[in-house]
């Protein structure tokens, strides 16, 4: 009764009336199967795992490792009585209150556990014992409001997906220079996620989470659901491959410049389909015009559409980089 999962088939027909004058096209660049199909959810359990990590570091005296803030609506709703249910989440968290959602094992795995509705699969036994004996706290006192949030956020998707799921697959996908893979894509829509507010897990299985109150996220939710999804097998397969050749050919000292890569990638599928206007992640956070990420994606810009294959695009942005460089 918890979970809403939202099953998304992107074969949806796009019917272009001939006199048609918008500036938006979703007609596909390219036929490409198959296309992804994208499983959302809001998750109570999926939820409370990330509010959960985010307010044991609000309390230790760490940083909290994202750029959203413990809410002021949840800050309001941790009254005294609830800080006193939390001290055992608390506890339960904090050997893990230093790692990583995405690259930490066993914070993976509970992810892992808790989007397959497998509370019992949780590997860490106090961890498991602490969402079990809070969840009655958080769904009086939080859980509305996240799933709300959540749902708005969902909706929203779901209705560009509906108009435009198709045609930015195909062009990422024809951008990539590969293809999608055939098994349905789970993305959980939490109320915090990690400090990009937005990551993928590719062990066992695709597995997206996004942020709903992450201002960036929002501002580019349908770039960056592609562009999480272009993480996993096989559409994401030749990006580290095609980055480290034209390093090594080309000398180029770029980190994660297969990353770069993909941001260019999806935000220039994003602009196409969505029509002109739209300002791609890659512009609004700067890496367009400030260093030093500036000279690779004016590199990209300059080269990217004469060629045909990732490997060309890659290598030929590498060369012009490293000559401006120079």
């Amino acid at each position: 009764m918890f979970r809403l999962f939202r099953n998304l088939s992107m074969a949806v027909a796009m019917m272009i009336s001939a006199c048609a004058t918008t500036e938006v096209s979703t007609t596909p660049a390219e036929t490409v199967q198959p296309l992804p199909k994208f499983e959302l959810a809001n998750d109570p359990w999926v939820a409370l795992h990330h509010y959960a990590y985010h307010q044991a570091r609000a309390l230790s005296d760490m940083k909290v490792k994202g750029r959203v803030p413990m809410l002021d609506a949840d800050i309001a709703a941790f009254t005294l009585d609830v800080a006193k249910a939390f001290e055992p989440v608390s506890a339960a968290y904090e050997p893990h209150l230093g790692s990583s959602l995405l690259f930490t094992g066993s914070l993976r795995w509970i992810a892992v556990a808790l989007s397959h509705g497998d509370l019992e699969g949780v590997p860490d036994e106090a961890v498991k014992q602490a969402l079990k004996d809070f969840m009655p706290v958080y769904q009086e006192h939080f859980w509305p409001r996240h799933q709300a949030d959540s749902a708005r956020f969902i909706r929203s998707v779901e209705d560009d997906l509906t108009a435009y799921g198709d045609a930015m697959a195909s062009r990422l996908a024809d951008h990539l220079d590969g293809e999608w893979g055939t098994d349905p894509l789970r993305v959980d829509i939490v109320p915090y996620a990690n400090w990009a507010g937005a990551y993928t897990g590719t062990r066992p299985f695709g597995h997206i989470t996004m942020s709903a109150n992450d201002p960036e996220i929002n501002q580019h939710k349908f770039e960056m659901l592609f562009h999480e999804a272009s993480h996993t097998s096989p559409l994401g397969d030749q990006l580290e491959a095609a980055a480290d050749a034209a390093i090594a050919k080309t000398g180029l000292e770029f980190p994660r410049y297969w990353h770069a890569l993909l941001w260019y990638a999806s935000g220039t599928a994003a602009r196409e389909t969505l029509g002109k206007d739209y300002e791609p992640y890659y512009v609004t956070s700067g890496r367009l015009t400030n260093e030093p990420s500036a000279t690779v994606y004016q590199a990209f810009e300059a080269v990217w559409g004469q060629h045909d294959t990732l490997d060309a695009r890659a290598m030929a942005a590498a060369d012009l980089a490293m000559g401006r460089v120079d």
